[in-house]
């Protein structure tokens, strides 16, 4: 693929689209250098290509330069309010421990995005990180009223319903999150009876 685009690129050297999936090709080859090359030169023909600003923060957020990516997802939201970039930017405060500097993203994020299932269930973690949990509870609840059984947000309503001692909720929510294979094995774990009675003895 990258041979064929290689190739186009030799007639349409300003092909903006092109080169983002050039990038997306060096990107799968995990060739950060040729992506982020590629990348940025979609942005000098189109500085407004918010698709290659979005890759690029990717990259600088994988390979720990969380500034940089930073500056680039604040760009992005000041032309198009976009929730992935916000949901990138809440994973690396989170990433970096800076849990109030998540919590305003958030919500700015759902100002902007007050649909958007996947922040949604994002910020229900970030709740139950802060021990909020009828926050949590609410805020995954809204998830999975705008996409039905939505895992991630499913498995978040099990957390914050076994924080809050309701034990029937936390196993029907698990239940949920289990049917999809990248939360069965963790929601599966907290329906173990012996480890349902450990995350429930607060409880008693």
């Amino acid at each position: 693929a990258v041979e064929h685009i290689e190739k186009g690129l030799q007639y349409q050297k300003n092909n903006y689209k092109v080169l983002y999936m050039l990038g997306r090709c060096y990107g799968a080859l995990s060739d950060n250098e040729k992506s982020l090359s590629a990348y940025k030169m979609a942005l000098d023909f189109n500085p407004t290509y918010t698709k290659a600003s979005f890759e690029i923060a990717k990259i600088y957020k994988n390979i720990g330069d969380f500034d940089t990516s930073r500056k680039f997802l604040n760009d992005i939201i000041i032309i198009s309010k976009d929730s992935k970039s916000y949901e990138l930017l809440l994973d690396i405060e989170i990433q970096t421990n800076n849990l109030s500097q998540a919590l305003k993203i958030g919500q700015k994020g759902l100002i902007a995005n007050p649909d958007s299932y996947t922040l949604l269930a994002r910020m229900a973690g970030l709740y139950n990180e802060l021990s909020d949990y009828k926050k949590a509870k609410t805020t995954a609840k809204n998830s999975m009223k705008i996409k039905r059984n939505y895992a991630p947000a499913a498995f978040e309503l099990g957390i914050a319903e076994i924080s809050l001692c309701n034990k029937v909720a936390a196993k029907e929510a698990f239940a949920t999150a289990k049917r999809d294979r990248n939360y069965r094995k963790a929601a599966s774990s907290y329906l173990k009876p012996e480890n349902f009675e450990h995350y429930t003895s607060h409880c008693n």
